[in-house]
């Protein structure tokens, strides 16, 4: 009869001992309220909206610079064509002008003196 009361004691440790573990578990795993997620899930989205605005401002300032560093770029190279053209043209004046002067020459050689 011992035993019986033995084993009827231990039966009873392990029935509270498993409710216990059992409760913790419930407790641990159940799935929370919707209001909970949903508290979280906008806590979320506040950080990712923040983070897409850091992003978005990081890239605002660097397109910035890029377009910055392009225009001053082309504003040089401009400068150098409008400054090429511009020698250019006055060659050509020049040479147009040194052209005229020998046809003049060799028109007035051809023609021999007039007397």
């Amino acid at each position: 009869m011992s035993e019986g009361k033995k084993g009827g004691s231990g039966f009873w440790s392990g029935f509270i001992l498993g409710g216990i573990v059992g409760g913790v578990l419930a407790l641990v795993l159940a799935p929370r309220p919707s209001e909970d997620i949903g508290g979280d899930l906008a806590e979320r989205g506040i950080e990712l909206r923040g983070r897409a605005d850091e992003i978005l401002a990081k890239a605002r300032e660097r397109t910035d610079t890029v377009i910055s560093d392009v225009k001053s770029a082309l504003e040089q190279q401009a400068n150098v064509v409008k400054e090429a053209f511009e020698e250019g043209k006055e060659a050509a004046a020049e040479a147009a002008q040194d052209m005229q002067e020998r046809l003049r020459r060799e028109r007035g050689q051809a023609e021999g003196p007039t007397a």
